[in-house]
């Protein structure tokens, strides 16, 4: 027990813990989140709806994230630490403030997306398409790497044209 041993509580904020059990009963949701988002995707709108998974511990969908149509999505405060995105498409996802460290995004498609003070030690990038978006109004959406926590070395087998 951590209060037996007199650790303060602020020391614990960086440290990787379990998922809760919330975060486990919540992951049939987020699972249906997933998949409407890709209906959304298929259907250009007109079925299911963008998934927002803000805030979620999203490690209980381990193994369910790689290969993903998942443009657009919303995962801003996350925690996938560890999380498989490879082969995924996330254009223009958001990730800010997540806390990815160790998450393989090799060979995703990445154009546009935010990892805004995103927590991506570790992550891996190989292959994975950091250019900008282009969008329908002949505008570039660029990645944004603002304040993450991500070395130049990380990126550099990532293709950024």
């Amino acid at each position: 027990n951590l209060d037996d041993m007199k650790v303060p509580p602020e020391s614990l904020e960086e440290v990787i813990r379990d998922s809760s059990p919330e975060a486990w009963a919540r992951a049939s949701q987020d699972k249906a989140a997933l998949e409407g988002h890709e209906r959304w995707i298929a259907s250009a709108g007109k079925e299911g709806g963008p998934a927002v998974l803000d805030g979620a511990d999203i490690r209980s969908l381990a193994g369910l994230l790689a290969g993903r149509k998942l443009t657009g999505l919303l995962a801003r405060k996350t925690v996938g630490v560890e999380m498989d995105f490879s082969g995924s498409e996330l254009q223009a996802a958001k990730f800010d403030g997540a806390d990815l460290r160790g998450a393989n995004f090799s060979k995703a498609d990445l154009r546009g997306v935010s990892f805004k003070g995103a927590k991506l030690a570790h992550a891996r990038f190989d292959g994975a398409n950091l250019g900008a978006l282009k969008l329908g109004d002949n505008n570039m959406l660029a990645p944004d790497l603002t304040d993450a926590e991500v070395s130049e070395q990380q990126l550099q087998a990532a293709i950024r044209a």
